[in-house]
């Protein structure tokens, strides 16, 4: 069976004038989406209802106070903390109130997928500069071997020209 997971993001490039954008993705409330902007390490997450929020007239889109610049991500982030809908022995099961709590299970689920690729971006990132960083401190190390080699053969050179 092949894995299509389901987008429950949109990103774009902010140009510093366009304040609304259309998001593509389902969501429960409007709390639930939620905008990342910059690029790592220096993400920003701006405040909802004092910095953007979810056009009421059209809810697909993002409305933001001051247009952004730079690259965007908008998405969603389901809280977790309880199910929509409780049930009590003895009282009616509505098929709402199941597709609330079933539709809470899988977006969190897509949620947390999407985090563990972001997180693995993020590993990946740092594997390459950390490898960077040891070939550039081999490098150094072997230049530093040379010059201790030139310095203990040539000294009495170095020592007479001074």
């Amino acid at each position: 069976m092949a894995c299509n997971p389901t987008v429950q993001y949109n990103e774009f490039t902010g140009n510093g004038s366009t304040t609304a954008y259309t998001f593509t993705f389902p969501y429960d409330n409007t709390t639930d989406v939620q905008v990342r902007l910059g690029t790592y390490p220096n993400y920003t997450y701006p405040s909802y209802t004092t910095e953007y929020a979810v056009d009421s007239a059209n809810p697909t889109i993002v409305n933001f106070v001051t247009a952004p610049s730079g690259p965007i991500r908008i998405f969603r982030c389901t809280p977790n903390t309880s199910l929509p809908a409780t049930f009590q022995p003895g009282s009616a099961i509505r098929s709402s109130d199941l597709n609330n709590n079933f539709n809470q299970i899988l977006y969190v689920s897509q949620d947390s997928s999407i985090r563990s690729v972001d997180a693995q971006s993020v590993a990946d990132t740092a594997y390459v500069q950390s490898n960077t960083a040891i070939s550039t401190a081999n490098s150094a190390v072997t230049t530093a071997n040379y010059l201790q080699v030139l310095l203990v053969t040539q000294g009495s050179q170095f020592d007479s020209n001074m």
